[in-house]
């Protein structure tokens, strides 16, 4: 799905982006989370023009993302509804949109790639970790670049501390990489 969310000089945010479910209660929460996104976006788009469609990319699949994941979590809640399953309203909400389809449930092999990530308060595109948890990627965690790290860590065959990162930085980093089963 490919949604319109914005442009050289527009971009659409709050439930202009993402209207998923009024009973919920999340429009709050998906307003304040595509505001938060937007920043980054907007100070791309005005003062580094040339990496808009980035900028965009960016933008564009954290909406996807969200509505996605916000549409299996409306089915499982109307799931839950129990006394008029068939009633138009329910019926229809428990299988709204018919092109999400429910969460893979088997896991994914990490892969490494280049995707948009916030940088300096601008869009650019790192290396980071994708994971079925994270298929947006990870950049970095507690300031520590990943890839980075992690190309360290296979260098040196062990410890160290990341460079310009503190040595409880470069753990919390590690603790992830530990927690994805990326190191041993």
């Amino acid at each position: 799905m490919t949604l319109p969310v914005g442009g050289q000089n527009f971009l659409v945010v709050g439930d202009g982006s993402l209207a998923l479910d009024p009973l919920s209660g999340n429009g709050i929460f998906y307003a304040i989370g595509s505001g938060l996104a937007a920043g980054p976006v907007i100070n791309s788009l005005i003062n580094r023009p040339q990496d808009g469609e980035l900028a965009l990319e960016f933008y564009r699949a954290r909406i996807e993302q969200v509505f996605t994941g916000g549409c299996r979590s409306a089915r499982e809640f109307y799931a839950a509804e129990q006394r008029w399953p068939d009633e138009p309203f329910w019926h229809v909400r428990r299988h709204w949109p018919p092109a999400v389809s429910p969460a893979d449930p088997l896991p994914k092999p990490v892969e490494f790639g280049k995707k948009p990530v916030v940088k300096n308060g601008f869009i650019a595109r790192e290396d980071v970790i994708v994971t079925a948890d994270y298929p947006r990627g990870v950049w970095q965690v507690d300031g520590v670049p990943l890839v980075r790290l992690l190309d360290m860590i296979r260098a040196d065959d062990g410890g160290g501390i990341f460079p310009g990162a503190t040595a409880a930085q470069t753990a919390t980093a590690r603790k992830w990489l530990l927690s994805q089963n990326i190191i041993d």
